[in-house]
């Protein structure tokens, strides 16, 4: 800061060379009008988030009006030649080379990119661990208004069939259901709603994790749980 001498702090009138040092102290410290350079931490007021104008933006600004550059989340974004990574996105539109690594999460997403690798869809839990003891028919609505992509998979409840409690195995959606309707499950789907019919034995045949041979679950060992993608 300018060292100023004033006739308050001197205590009498001020010298032609005490008046020439203030002036030339004054124009050495002060900032240009043209492209000034600050040092320190200036502050400034902060625009609403969104403001389109001349305003400077703070750091604050910048932080509230666009996505951050780590995992963002893009809700309504048009995007254009693009390179992104552990991305959510919203009701998003993609156009041109779109490059995507890492774990994208896409809702209501559409792209025509050149380069679109690792997206996944969100995912909707509509039954999880429900009991397969006797038959069993689960009805869940959805809102996609389209035919989902659906995986079932059971989970080991208690130690069977070499499997450990919480072991997890894919199963297929219509297992068993033309040749014995009581083993397995069969899987209905629509726009609007997927229907589940667990069969009357509540078992599935799998392979045996112990020593390889195909083999039937012990009925009330395993649940069913059903992903919409």
């Amino acid at each position: 800061m300018a060292t100023i001498t004033t006739r308050l702090g001197k205590g009498s009138a001020l010298t032609h060379n005490e008046l020439d040092a203030n002036f030339t102290n004054l124009n050495t410290d002060k900032a240009e009008v043209a492209s000034p350079t600050f040092t320190g931490a200036p502050l400034s007021t902060t625009p609403t988030a969104g403001d389109n104008t001349t305003k400077i933006a703070t750091t604050a600004f910048v932080d509230t009006s666009f996505a951050k550059k780590a995992s963002p989340t893009l809700t309504s974004a048009t995007l254009t030649d693009t390179t992104l990574t552990d991305t959510t996105m919203a009701g998003s539109t993609a156009t041109g080379d779109i490059t995507a690594t890492g774990d994208i999460t896409a809702t209501n997403f559409t792209g025509n990119g050149s380069s679109l690798t690792n997206i996944l869809p969100a995912r909707t839990l509509l039954l999880d661990e429900v009991s397969t003891v006797g038959l069993t028919v689960h009805t869940v609505s959805h809102s996609l208004n389209v035919l989902p992509i659906c995986q079932s998979f059971i989970t080991c409840t208690t130690a069977d069939v070499g499997y450990a409690l919480g072991d997890k195995l894919l199963i297929n959606l219509g297992e068993n259901a033309v040749s014995n309707a009581s083993y397995g499950q069969m899987v209905v789907i629509s726009d609007t709603e997927v229907v589940v019919k667990i069969g009357t034995y509540g078992r599935w045949h799998v392979v045996n994790k112990s020593d390889g041979s195909v083999d039937l679950t012990t009925a009330g060992r395993w649940s069913f749980s059903l992903l919409i993608l």
